[in-house]
């Protein structure tokens, strides 16, 4: 049974964004993590209004474009938490599991930075297209990973 982390999401949505269950994160270890703290301040920041903009979306006579909003809303709380527990995956998540006789290595091939690359993506596209449907210009945001392309080998010049 998941436990809600905000009005807008649960424990088994976030998990299930990057495909863990509860037995790789508790409940009880999503809720330590602050994640409503976390959403709640980010929200802040630059979205001030959307718990007004959420309750709107709930209404009975809500609009479509309202309801589009707290759509949104649930999608970039989901995606944004996502993205904070997979920086802390790395020490959160036990890789290598042992009962003292038999060894398992979880997760051999698992790259977090492109994970975390994805997950970011993602709440970033959500985050960008809620900013819009509540009719803000520019949502400014910092991304906390990027990847590089040179035009050119740096090698062979």
């Amino acid at each position: 049974m998941s436990e809600a982390i905000t009005a807008y999401t649960n424990t088994d949505a976030v998990r299930g964004a990057v495909g863990l269950t509860p037995g790789d994160i508790p409940d009880s270890s999503l809720i330590d993590q602050q994640l409503a703290l976390e959403l709640e301040a980010d929200l802040a920041v630059w979205l001030p209004d959307h718990a007004t903009l959420y309750a709107a979306g709930l209404d009975a006579g809500a609009t479509a474009a309202e309801k589009l909003s707290t759509a949104y809303i649930q999608l970039y709380a989901q995606w944004f938490c996502a993205s904070m527990l997979v920086a802390q995956m790395t020490l959160g998540i036990p890789m290598r599991i042992s009962d003292g006789k038999t060894e398992m290595q979880r997760f051999p091939s698992l790259d977090l930075e492109a994970l975390m690359a994805r997950v970011s993506a993602r709440s970033a596209l959500y985050k960008t297209r809620l900013a819009e449907s509540a009719g803000q210009a520019e949502v400014l945001s910092t991304s906390i990973m990027q990847v590089g392309n040179p035009d050119y080998d740096p090698v062979t010049g």
